[in-house]
């Protein structure tokens, strides 16, 4: 884990059983607290501290600078603000804490786990290119990290109105246990005063206790509603017991099923179980697996409109919906360059481009830099995300849309990616009825608009309902296919194949890419019972 290669002489406060630093990030610099321009009050169950003219290296200062920092104890919680002016444009902002004793720290789906090596860094949402920080660099599906000791647990938790980027380090130092809570504003609105979101710390015997306090928010703030209110469930959903993942063309060229082989594949599905309670998802269907982002229209070498229209109607004759595939983010550097897109070029906060791809699609074993994010949030993207996905919907009939890297997010300064995609949500959700929304990968924040996704490691394991309450998951695109363990159109390649658990709060999986159903028919229909008896646990 990428760290200072240097101590910093920094005021260290004590409040109860609490012992934090403060430390302020504008861009291109690093500030912190002075020792000598300190005022501290103390109040009842708080603690306030006023620092003024604060240090931008061993050697200066910047002078008329103040923050003030309060922290009060109410019940068994700490709650920190965090306001001023440093007089420097400000993109973070950090309490440390220190002090702690060894713990298990939490996975993505909240399995607690030895904490690894130097550290582990806990990112909101989150970012894949915080990958290259070195170390061990996990996504967390809510702005909170939660620590475990022998029958308690410490939790840190932003409870933040907006989406805005949010990083935790778990670290060891000087023979303890230290948390770093970050807070890095949004790019677009980066200025010389700073006012950093509550910043809950608390100490419980029941870690649901914090995934109640984000609940709270998300249902007040954000809207979120329980799945039995929610109005952007298609009713014939509350029927699907089985997705089936038809793979369609790989980013070779390579085809696993033509129009015509995905619909002999329904017909001989829907002779085992009613079309109602089956769900088809076409990855790959345009056409060249991402080198053909972001246009989407049937691919002429799988069978054109007419084989794709045909597919659409046997599917519908058997009871079955169909939601093809779409990039939320995602277009090739062809098409951005040829049709004029680089205003909507996902930027850092830095005002870089981003390029995003991390994929060997070859098996040359290099990378293969082909596609670049778009920010869904700039208007002339989210116009052409919408008339593309609307084209296909009104001309063919499907019945949903699957957005690709939905957990996508970068703190771009021109645009905010999540406020981009939830305006495509609204709009396709006022354009149609029973249309159903189905994301990759989640954040809490989506949950109010999103309400099927398939990263089917990312439920949280130690409280469950914080995320089924409200939506449903299935098995990833990459659920490896019967028999052989191809994953098909994703850059996988083989995986070890298992049958879809039935006591999993996960809707079954089938995935055919070529031959499955020829060579592995027994193995289908032993999905197939398993997704007949399929029920909701958990």
């Amino acid at each position: 884990m990428q760290d200072l290669s240097f101590r910093v002489d920094e005021p260290v406060f004590r409040f109860s059983d609490l012992i934090f630093t403060v430390r302020v990030y504008p861009k291109k610099w690093f500030m912190y607290l002075d020792k000598d321009k300190l005022e501290l009050e103390r109040f009842g169950d708080g603690l306030k501290v006023m620092a003024r003219d604060l240090r931008y290296s061993d050697r200066f200062f910047e002078e008329g600078s103040f923050i003030e920092l309060e922290v009060k104890r109410v019940d068994n919680k700490y709650i920190f603000s965090l306001t001023g002016e440093p007089r420097r444009v400000v993109k973070s902002l950090c309490i440390s804490f220190r002090g702690f004793d060894e713990c298990l720290v939490p996975t993505t789906s909240f399995e607690f786990t030895e904490l690894p090596g130097r550290g582990v860094i806990y990112d909101y949402p989150g970012r894949w290119s915080n990958i290259a920080l070195g170390g061990v660099v996990r996504i967390m599906l809510y702005p909170f990290v939660i620590l475990k000791f022998d029958d308690f647990y410490w939790y840190f938790l932003f409870d933040d109105w907006l989406v805005r980027p949010k990083s935790f380090a778990v670290y060891r130092r000087d023979d303890s246990i230290r948390v770093d809570a970050v807070h890095h504003e949004d790019a677009r609105y980066i200025i010389t005063k700073i006012n950093m979101p509550k910043l809950i710390v608390g100490k419980t015997k029941d870690p649901k206790e914090v995934f109640r306090l984000r609940l709270k928010t998300l249902r007040e703030v954000f809207g979120l509603e329980k799945w039995e209110s929610r109005s952007d469930v298609p009713s014939w959903f509350k029927e699907v017991k089985l997705v089936v993942n038809l793979h369609g063309c790989h980013w070779t060229y390579y085809i696993f099923n033509t129009y015509d082989d995905m619909r002999a594949s329904l017909e001989w599905i829907g002779e085992r179980i009613n079309g109602k309670h089956v769900l088809v998802y076409l990855p790959g269907w345009n056409g060249r697996y991402y080198i053909s982002y972001p246009v989407y229209w049937p691919d002429p070498m799988m069978g054109g409109e007419e084989g794709f229209r045909k597919l659409v109607e046997t599917a519908h004759e058997l009871g079955m919906h169909v939601v093809p595939m779409y990039g939320a983010v995602a277009a090739s550097i062809d098409f951005v360059k040829k049709e004029g897109f680089e205003e909507c070029w996902v930027r850092d906060r830095y005002g870089n481009y981003l390029m995003e791809n991390w994929v060997d699609w070859d098996g040359d074993r290099d990378r293969d830099n082909i596609w670049v994010p778009l920010n869904p949030g700039c208007p002339k993207f989210l116009e052409y995300l919408y008339s593309q996905i609307t084209r296909v919907t009104d001309e063919f009939g499907v019945d949903g849309a699957f957005l690709d890297i939905t957990h996508f997010y970068e703190n771009d300064p021109n645009y905010s990616v999540y406020e981009g995609l939830r305006e495509l949500c609204f709009r396709l959700r006022k354009r149609y009825k029973d249309f159903l929304l189905f994301g990759e990968g989640w954040y809490d924040a989506l949950l109010p608009y999103i309400p099927l996704y398939h990263v089917h490691t990312w439920i949280p394991k130690i409280c469950p309902e914080a995320f089924l309450d409200y939506a449903r998951m299935t098995y990833h695109l990459s659920y490896p296919s019967p028999g052989t363990g191809s994953t098909g159109v994703h850059e996988q390649g083989f995986l070890d194949y298992r049958r879809p658990d039935p006591d999993k709060p996960i809707i079954p999986v089938v995935s055919l890419t070529r031959d499955t159903i020829r060579d592995y028919a027994d193995e289908i229909e032993k999905v197939i019972e398993v997704a007949r008896n399929w029920k909701l646990k958990y």
